[in-house]
């Protein structure tokens, strides 16, 4: 008895049980799964030698600068150059900074304390009027203060980043004046090597946030109550330090 199937023929044996598939289909298909293994095998060390080659990349983008207190204390507005770290991965944290011009002013911020953005803001190439006039606009200068919406310290930095930059520089107090800071200039130093262009996309993203941002630059905005009212610190700061707009 035989039956058709597919152009196949097939032969019922006595017992009932049908004959094996040929040996040349048999081979046909080792073949076929030998080859179908290979591509998946190929495409897998592929994709591992791929992500090995970025990752490496990326590594030699990031890699550490280290700069002395003696050289040229010119800083170029918005950070118009990658953030500069130390030979450890960390931000800067100089204990004086004479050595690059700096001059206490006026403001409700110790010191201390100027004298510690003055520097890290020559470390990360970023305006340093600016990160005063983000602070004074963000905490009105208050080291202590958390907003109900969970924003931290003088920069404000908001619970959904404690832990990334926990992480990152080693931050467990973000009401640490200096932790505070350190943290606020390294999300600025991020977001000016993504927006370096335009000052104002820089501070709109840090008050809202990249995603919330983007909404707002789709439909033409690129100007907030809040980037305005930092630029006019910025400008009145400016005035303190002796500077005009074209410093």
């Amino acid at each position: 008895m035989s039956d058709k199937v597919y152009g196949r023929k097939i032969i019922r044996m006595p017992e009932g049980k049908i004959t094996d598939i040929p040996d040349v289909t048999k081979g046909f298909l080792v073949l076929l799964i030998f080859f179908l293994a290979g591509l998946v095998i190929g495409s897998i060390v592929t994709g591992l030698i791929v992500h090995r080659m970025d990752r490496k990349a990326v590594e030699k983008e990031k890699t550490t600068i280290s700069i002395s207190a003696s050289e040229e204390a010119e800083m170029k507005p918005y950070g118009s150059t990658p953030g500069l770290v130390n030979e450890e991965g960390k931000t800067f944290d100089w204990s004086s900074g004479e050595e690059l011009g700096f001059k206490t002013l006026d403001i409700p911020l110790d010191e201390d304390l100027q004298q510690f953005t003055y520097c890290l803001a020559y470390c990360y190439n970023i305006d340093y009027s600016l990160m005063l006039a983000v602070m004074e606009k963000e905490s009105g200068y208050e080291p202590g203060l958390i907003s109900q919406t969970h924003d931290y310290g003088l920069m404000q930095i908001n619970r959904c980043n404690h832990k990334w930059l926990s992480e990152t520089l080693d931050i467990d107090n973000f009401l640490d004046p200096k932790q505070n800071i350190r943290a606020g200039m390294y999300i600025f130093s991020e977001l000016f090597e993504k927006y370096g262009d335009d000052p104002s996309k820089v501070l709109m993203a840090y008050n809202m946030g990249e995603g919330n941002a983007q909404v707002f630059w789709k439909q033409g905005i690129t100007s907030t109550d809040y980037t305005k009212k930092v630029f006019e610190n910025q400008k009145k700061i400016k005035e303190r330090m002796g500077m005009n707009d074209e410093n």
